[in-house]
């Protein structure tokens, strides 16, 4: 489901910042948020910090996203990436020249800038971009965490806003209009209110149980939980209401950044995946569609699937596949091996077998046109043998 959000449209429409954070932890909607507010503006890029390796790779990302619709400027920075591949002054000075003309993008978003807050010499690198941002540019940045910066350096007040847990929250009206097509008590939507205290994700997740005829005895078991396990009893009942077919397109939607339709239908011989995924992205609070048309799971859900049902495996070589280690229980529903908990904590490369087909993660060199590593995918039979060379590509998430 997605609600409109006419309050905080309303505030974003009224005061048009410049400089835009969402600041919250998971949950609160910040990127919805976000894009909804860059789509206002005309075109935007999106650079996604998650899992930033350091000053080089955020340099890279930046200027992927930069130059995307950009043939020219997409071929300089692939030349870019063979002449100075390891040269951190090389590429700030790169990227900071290419942030300076003011290529056909009215917003630049930031996404899941905490991975990459921690490191001084990119939080160090991004402030001289602020510091240059060109007048027509929007900035808007989302994160867990507040970044070291400080918004107010690089504009006047008026032109900078911040929203945190309390503004991202949604209110009394905004509960009450998630469970308006529903027939739901007053009282308990007020349950749900005092119980999620706005928590967007945890209201949905609500709405979705009414729907599945669940919300009472949810509402129950909830009230005696702290509000830190509140999620993950929640989407462990809304999953286990899923399908086996729609569990499946959500786990390979979490496996592979920005999935598109056809991907999941490929990785799953799923001809009806375009259109399932389509139709989930309108209607749950796990998946969401990205402005160019690929979906992406929520982020708790996607951390979640990925700690519970990956596979154990060793570190890849460089494009070398290691066969994965089948050492968990099944899950009888789904179909699907989990991850013993000694492995859940493993965040190295690995796989995942998807009903008949393994998602392999591959630490392969970056593609010219992103500054990322791919992902391989390889449908299986059911005895294990690949389809054959024509069924695997790479994909840059």
């Amino acid at each position: 489901m997605r609600l409109a959000r006419p309050r905080l449209e309303s505030l974003l429409s009224a005061r048009s910042p410049r400089f835009l954070a969402a600041i919250a932890t998971a949950g609160y909607a910040k990127s919805s948020v976000v894009r909804t507010y860059a789509r206002t503006l005309g075109t935007s890029a999106v650079c996604d910090c998650r899992e930033t390796r350091d000053v080089i790779d955020l340099a890279q990302r930046t200027a992927a996203a930069l130059v995307a619709g950009d043939p020219r400027a997409q071929a300089r920075v692939a030349e870019q990436r063979i002449a100075a591949a390891g040269d951190a002054t090389v590429w700030t000075e790169f990227v900071v020249d290419l942030w300076d003309h003011p290529y056909d993008h009215a917003a630049f978003v930031f996404e899941n800038l905490e991975d990459a807050i921690d490191n001084s010499d990119a939080m160090e690198f991004l402030a001289r971009l602020l510091a240059r941002t060109p007048a027509q540019r929007h900035i808007a940045i989302c994160s867990r965490r507040s970044p070291p910066l400080g918004l107010g350096r690089f504009a006047p007040p008026h032109e900078v806003l911040t929203l945190r847990e309390g503004e991202l929250a949604f209110d009394e009206s905004e509960i009450r209009e998630a469970f308006r097509e529903i027939s739901v008590p007053n009282r308990t939507v007020d349950r749900v209110a005092e119980i999620t205290r706005g928590w967007p994700v945890a209201v949905l997740l609500f709405e979705r149980l009414a729907r599945a005829a669940r919300l009472g005895v949810a509402l129950e078991r909830a009230e005696a939980l702290d509000f830190s396990d509140l999620y993950d009893y929640l989407a462990q009942e809304a999953l286990a209401a899923l399908q086996p077919a729609q569990f499946q397109r959500l786990l390979a939607v979490a496996a592979i950044p920005s999935a598109t339709g056809e991907e999941v239908a490929l990785v799953l011989d799923d001809p009806n995946a375009p259109e399932a995924l389509a139709t989930a992205a309108a209607a749950s609070a796990f998946v969401y569609r990205l402005a160019e048309g690929s979906y992406e799971a929520h982020p708790l859900v996607r951390t979640m699937l990925r700690e519970r049902y990956a596979q154990r495996c060793r570190d890849l070589g460089l494009g070398t596949r290691v066969p994965v280690q089948h050492a968990g229980e099944i899950d009888q529903r789904h179909g699907l091996e989990v991850t013993p908990p000694v492995a859940r904590g493993h965040r190295g490369s690995g796989s995942v077998a998807v009903a008949g087909t393994e998602i392999v993660h591959d630490r392969l060199l970056p593609l010219t046109n992103c500054g990322r590593s791919c992902i391989r995918l390889r449908t299986i039979r059911a005895d294990g043998a690949g389809r054959g060379p024509g069924s695997s590509y790479d994909h840059p998430p």
